[in-house]
């Protein structure tokens, strides 16, 4: 069974988020071969399957970029379940990309089912119609999980505050 959320968002903005899914009827989730506009990623969260061939297993993940043709299914025996989010082409390109970091396959590793799962929580409990900003927010709360926080070293700290601060001041 898949459970969805659809963001309202107006369809000119290059930016926007079209739909939250989970899947929890693994031996059902399979696409392809075929093409969307769209970005997707997926995190498979329990079971495995094949992406293009690939197997990918739990806390491994997918990207699919924006007209890319894709093909995917479970694994007969342990069919998988799995998480996405559907992102306009600008979104996956600039943002949904350089944060997986995704192997030459599509394929991504990551280690924060638990965050991950804490955050779709609140997602699929939004009782209100969720807009396009909401939404962002939720993915780029998601994409951030991808980014080791050792990245920005304290001296690049330091530099940014002082240039925001001359900015301001």
């Amino acid at each position: 069974m898949s459970v969805n959320i659809f963001p309202v968002y107006d369809e000119t903005e290059d930016l926007h988020i079209s739909a939250f899914g989970m899947e929890t009827v693994g031996k059902k989730a399979k696409w392809g071969p075929s093409r969307r506009t769209e970005g997707i990623l997926h995190y498979v969260l329990s079971g495995k399957g094949v992406f293009n061939g690939v197997p990918v297993c739990k806390n491994q993940g997918f990207y699919i970029a924006p007209s890319e043709i894709a093909e995917y299914y479970p694994d007969e025996t342990e069919p998988w379940n799995y998480f996405w989010i559907n992102a306009s082409p600008e979104f996956a390109r600039r943002y949904m990309a350089a944060a997986v970091k995704p192997d030459g396959n599509g394929i991504f590793d990551y280690n924060f089912k638990g965050k991950l799962l804490t955050l779709m929580d609140k997602i699929f409990s939004v009782d209100h119609p969720m807009g396009n900003i909401e939404s962002l927010a939720y993915s780029f709360a998601i994409l951030n999980m991808h980014t080791p926080k050792s990245e920005v070293s304290r001296s690049r700290q330091y530099v940014l505050q002082a240039k925001n601060y001359i900015e301001s001041h």
